[in-house]
């Protein structure tokens, strides 16, 4: 299983990374794809149309979700945050910390196209999924 990011989605949707989006179809179609509300919600915020809305979010709710008490999450991604910029470093987006909470919580590599995630291998237990080679 493979928690894919929205960075990795909005690739997708674009089609404008055929590397990105060739990975991304490979675990799709092999059923790895998980993904956790707040990805849910970054990817809905950004559709337009009412219809593509009822696409996209019927799409992602057929994937498997991980359901994590809010308030677990709430306080385990503040303390990868506060760990984080106690080593100097500091997240562009805290809705980042609460998606890498979700795959070092439940021991899931993460999918990102995201500057943010990689500064956090070795500060945290954060694993990233890395392409396969054909």
């Amino acid at each position: 299983m493979v928690l894919v990011d929205t960075s990795v989605w909005i690739h997708f949707f674009r089609n404008d990374n055929p590397s990105i989006v060739s990975e991304f179809t490979r675990l799709l179609n092999s059923d790895e794809v998980v993904i956790c509300p707040t990805i849910i919600q970054e990817i809905l915020q950004g559709i337009q149309t009412d219809k593509q809305f009822d696409y996209v979010r019927d799409l992602l709710l057929s994937l498997d979700c991980i359901n994590a008490n809010l308030v677990d999450a709430a306080i385990g991604s503040a303390t990868l945050y506060r760990n984080l910029r106690k080593s100097g470093r500091t997240v562009r987006k805290s809705n980042d910390c609460l998606i890498a909470w979700h795959s070092i919580e439940y021991g899931i590599p993460i999918y990102a196209n995201d500057r943010d995630f990689e500064m956090m291998v070795g500060i945290s237990k954060l694993r990233i999924h890395k392409l396969t080679k054909d």
